[in-house]
């Protein structure tokens, strides 16, 4: 089952009707008890865009916490169309 493959068996989510951003997710392990949560705690304009810069993901059961910062977001610059092939993604850059 997919759920047992990747630890989750639910998400509960929370959108921002303003910006319709995931603003919070909350994740269930395979028993249905909470197992990660992620917050988003900046939520900004750029460049007419609604932007993430930043998030904390908090494992309850480990008690591990990852923050996500993100900065010199840029929106304008052109990029390679065949930085996206399947090839190019499972390979990286």
């Amino acid at each position: 089952e997919i759920g047992e493959e990747l630890g989750y068996s639910g998400v509960d989510i929370w959108i921002d009707p303003a910006t319709w951003m995931v603003v919070r997710s909350e994740f269930l392990d395979t028993k249905g008890q909470p197992l990660k949560q992620l917050r988003v705690e900046e939520v900004v304009e750029l460049e007419g865009i609604w932007t993430r810069q930043r998030l904390v993901m908090e494992n309850h059961q480990s008690g591990h916490t990852t923050h996500f910062r993100f900065t010199d977001v840029d929106y304008s610059t052109p990029l390679d169309d065949r930085l996206f092939t399947q090839q190019s993604l499972s390979r990286g850059p």
